[in-house]
C-alpha cells in the first residue's frame, strides 16, 4: 500500500511538469512493479525491525505463529468468526456501507484484512477503535466515491432527492458517533476517583521512578523514569524476549487492581506469559513488603518506598482475633469468613471500608476473587490483593481491607452487603477512551452468597 501511494505520488508529480519515466508510464510494468517493490519492502522491514529486537526477529511474527501447525480447516474456522464480522461491520457503518456497491476497489482492503484476521487474536471492535483502522481507509474511501455516485444518480432518478443520501449519511456518522465512537466514554475522565488519584499523583517529583499500571502509563509517559508494572510482574518483555530489568528501584507505586485480576484472567493465558506468571506475585509481593500506602482511592493506591504508614491492605495472621461477629461460613467448603467489621461511616470520598478476614481449610489450585453486592450495584476485588489464593497456607487467617463506594441510605444504620467468592473468565479489551480495560465475560460463584449484618 505505501509502495502505491509512493508510485501514484511521483506519477502526479512528473504529470504536473509534463515529464515521463518509462518504468512508469507503461501499465503492466507498474503491476508487475508493484508486488516486486512490496515484497521487497515487506522483507526489507522485517530484517530493519529485526536488527533492533532483543530476540533478533520481528516480533510481530508471534502474531502468525499459530499457522504453523494449523491445517485448512482451522484457519477457516479462524476466519469465520463473530469478532471478525464485527470489525467489518464496523468499518462499513461510517461510510453507510456504500462501497459495497463498488466491490472491486475493495481489494485494496484484502491484504490489510488477511494481516488482521490470521493473526493469533483475529479481528474485532478493537481494529475501528485504534488506528489499525487506517490500513483500510484507502480502499474503503475510493470504494465509497463511486458506490456513492451510483446510488446518488439512482435515488435523484427514482426520487428527485438531491440531499437524501447526505442526510442519511450524516445521520449514520452521528448514530456511530455516540456508539462506536470515543463520545460515550467521556464521562470517565470525570471519575471522581481517577481524579482524585491525579491529584496525589501530580505532587510526586518529576525525576522519581515509578512502577505503574495500565492506565497511569499514557499519564506518566512524559516522565524520564517509569516502569510498567504487568512486565515487572512477569520478568520479562514483550512475547518473553528478554528479561524486564528496573534500573533504579522505584521510589513510587501506582496500582490499579483492578490490574491484578487481569492477570489472572488474561496473562496466565497468554502462551508467551504463562511460563512466567507463577513467580509473578511473590516478585510484586517481595517489592511492596518495603512501601508504604500514601492514599487509597477506589480501586486504585499510590505506594512509597519506605512510607510509614497505618493503611494496610491485607495482613496475615496464624490466629484469628476475636470478635462479636466471628462467622463460620463456608465458602464451598474451601474457604471459611471467620469476621467482618465496617466503618459506622463513610470514609474519604464517600467510601465504606470493610474488613473481612478467611481461613483456608485446605490448599486452593485456583484463584478465587470477591463480588461485593450493595444497593443495586456489585464490584469485584482481588481477594487478597497481591496474596493470591493459590498462595493461601490453610493455619493462616487473611484480613483484607476493602473500600468500596457504597452510597449509605440516611434512613438505615448501615447498608446492606452481600460478598461471595467468584472463579473469573475474560480478558483485556480497548475502553471508549482507547485505554485497556478488564472484561469479564463470566463470574461462576464458588459457594454460598454471604450476608453481611
Amino acid at each position: 500500500m505505501l509502495i502505491f501511494a509512493i508510485i501514484i505520488f511521483i506519477k502526479q508529480l512528473l504529470y504536473r511538469r509534463k515529464k515521463t519515466i518509462p518504468l512508469l508510464s507503461d501499465s503492466r510494468l507498474i503491476w508487475l512493479t508493484l508486488p516486486l517493490l512490496s515484497t521487497a519492502y515487506y522483507f526489507f522491514s522485517l530484517q530493519l525491525i529485526a536488527s533492533y529486537s532483543p530476540s533478533n526477529f520481528s516480533p510481530f511474527l508471534y502474531y502468525y505463529s499459530w499457522m504453523n501447525s494449523a491445517n485448512f480447516i482451522l484457519v477457516l474456522k479462524h476466519i469465520a468468526t463473530i469478532a471478525n464480522f464485527e470489525m467489518i461491520l464496523g468499518l462499513l457503518l461510517p461510510f453507510l456501507c456504500l462501497p459495497l456497491l463498488k466491490p472491486k476497489y475493495l481489494l485494496l482492503c484484502l491484504v490489510p484484512c488477511a494481516q488482521i484476521t490470521l493473526s493469533a487474536s483475529g479481528g474485532g471492535a478493537l481494529v475501528w477503535q485504534t488506528h489499525y483502522s487506517a490500513l483500510f481507509l484507502p480502499g474503503l474511501i475510493v470504494s465509497f466515491i463511486y458506490g456513492f455516485k451510483k446510488l446518488q444518480a439512482a435515488i435523484y432518478k427514482n426520487l428527485q432527492s438531491e440531499y437524501l443520501l447526505v442526510v442519511l449519511l450524516v445521520f449514520a456518522n452521528l448514530l456511530t458517533l455516540f456508539t462506536l465512537g470515543p463520545w460515550n466514554g467521556i464521562k470517565k475522565i470525570y471519575n471522581p476517583s481517577a481524579l482524585e488519584i491525579k491529584k496525589t499523583i501530580n505532587t510526586i517529583p518529576d525525576d522519581a521512578a515509578i512502577l505503574a499500571s495500565y492506565d497511569f502509563l499514557p499519564k506518566l509517559s512524559s516522565r524520564g523514569q517509569i516502569y510498567a508494572m504487568h512486565y515487572y510482574f512477569l520478568g520479562q518483555q514483550q512475547f518473553s524476549a528478554e528479561a524486564y530489568i528496573m534500573e533504579a528501584e522505584p521510589e513510587y507505586v501506582i496500582i490499579n487492581f483492578d490490574d491484578l485480576i487481569s492477570y489472572d484472567v488474561h496473562l496466565s493465558h497468554l502462551t508467551w506469559a504463562k511460563p512466567n506468571y507463577d513467580r509473578g506475585y511473590e516478585r510484586l509481593t517481595g517489592l511492596l513488603k518495603n512501601y508504604g500506602i500514601v492514599r487509597v482511592v477506589g480501586n486504585s493506591a499510590v505506594l512509597k518506598k519506605n512510607y510509614a504508614s497505618a493503611i494496610k491492605l491485607y495482613t496475615i495472621n496464624s490466629q484469628p482475633t476475636t470478635n462479636d461477629k466471628q462467622l463460620t461460613n463456608l465458602l464451598a467448603d474451601r474457604i471459611a469468613l471467620t469476621e467482618y467489621h465496617t466503618t459506622t461511616k463513610a470514609v474519604e470520598n464517600g467510601e465504606v471500608l470493610i474488613t473481612l478476614s478467611f481461613q483456608s481449610l485446605s490448599r486452593q489450585q485456583d484463584n478465587y476473587h470477591l463480588k461485593v453486592e450493595f444497593s443495586d450495584s456489585s464490584i469485584i476485588l482481588p481477594l487478597a490483593y497481591t496474596y493470591p489464593t493459590s498462595h493461601w497456607q490453610p493455619d493462616e487467617i487473611i484480613s483484607a481491607n476493602y473500600w468500596l463506594p457504597i452510597e449509605k441510605d440516611p434512613q438505615l444504620e448501615n447498608p446492606e452487603i452481600h460478598i461471595s467468592l467468584v472463579k473469573l473468565y475474560g480478558g483485556v479489551e480497548i475502553d471508549a477512551l482507547r485505554n485497556t480495560k478488564l472484561v469479564i465475560d463470566k463470574a461462576m460463584q464458588i459457594g454460598e452468597k454471604i450476608k453481611l449484618n
